[in-house]
């Protein structure tokens, strides 16, 4: 016998499964249809404001967040996308505002702790950070990225061997996310353990091999524990000088010494593909270099 679902589960199914698919067009264009049919439903707003949240999209975001507000004033989906647009949008104060409001509503939810461990951290507030980080581990004691936090954070009290631990809490646990990987990365670092910092940024580049800023931090890395990619890496610089610098050097070069100029764009070429090379080979192998650029 055919199990008849109400409309709006049905809606909510098809959307969850093409953002599980990552087709955000198809996403968004069901999401709407949602909406026409059942134009109050604040859980149809919330999932298309999900949608724009997932795509970057802050500024749509919070209008489809608002919408959803109007129809529920505590719907969880709209208030997990508000806060966590305000993180991304670097807006700390209407954070607060929202985080606050939200935890009162799903005081379960770990991450919304894991989000002010973030900011506090950033800021130095060591005991702030620590005491976000125990109540987020308090509700999600296995989450391998508040245990790789935690780790980096103990690492930068000079906890080195609870770090340790909380590191090999973390790796217990299969996990696919980059990020888990980045934070035991920079805990080794301040643990002056080089062969596990490389080792960890070269797990989440293989995870997010898309990410530029993930693939800079495996370069650094790179550069800074071994001498030979120090060397092979070194027209790479030229790619932290300030744009203002490169055109007046470009500018200077073009007017006493014309083949100067030549010299830059072949260096900034080679420094682009050397860096993008070596990631590639060291990350995926020569056997896969082509597959995983493409």
């Amino acid at each position: 016998m055919a199990l008849n679902l109400p409309n709006g589960s049905v809606n909510r199914e098809k959307v969850v499964q093409l953002i599980d698919l990552r087709k955000w067009k198809e996403a968004s264009a069901e999401a709407e249809r949602w909406i026409s049919s059942e134009p109050s439903n604040a859980e149809a707003y919330a999932t298309l404001a999900q949608i724009n949240l997932k795509q970057n999209q802050f500024e749509q975001a919070h209008n489809w967040t608002n919408q959803a507000l109007r129809y529920d004033p505590e719907n969880v989906l709209a208030w997990y996308v508000r806060v966590f647009a305000y993180y991304c949008e670097s807006k700390e104060q209407e954070f607060f505002e929202a985080v606050t409001v939200a935890l009162r509503i799903d005081p379960s939810q770990s991450l919304y702790y894991f989000l002010r461990f973030n900011i506090y951290h950033k800021k130095g507030n060591r005991m702030e950070a620590e005491a976000e980080m125990l109540k987020a581990l308090e509700i999600n004691p296995d989450a391998p990225l508040y245990l790789a936090a935690y780790s980096y954070l103990q690492a930068s009290q000079g906890e080195l061997v609870q770090s340790r631990i909380s590191e090999r809490q973390a790796l217990r646990i299969h996990s696919s996310d980059s990020q888990v990987f980045i934070y035991l990365a920079w805990a080794a670092e301040l643990r002056a353990e080089d062969e596990k910092e490389t080792e960890y940024f070269k797990n989440a580049v293989r995870l997010n091999p898309q990410n530029n800023q993930i693939r800079e931090e495996y370069l650094k890395s790179l550069q800074k524990n071994d001498r030979f990619y120090r060397m092979l890496l070194m027209p790479s610089s030229l790619k932290n000088i300030k744009p203002t610098y490169f055109i007046i050097s470009w500018f200077l070069a073009w007017i006493f010494f014309k083949p100067l100029v030549f010299v830059f764009i072949a260096l900034y070429v080679l420094a682009h593909w050397t860096s993008k090379l070596l990631v590639q080979v060291k990350v995926f192998g020569w056997r896969n270099i082509f597959k995983s650029s493409s």
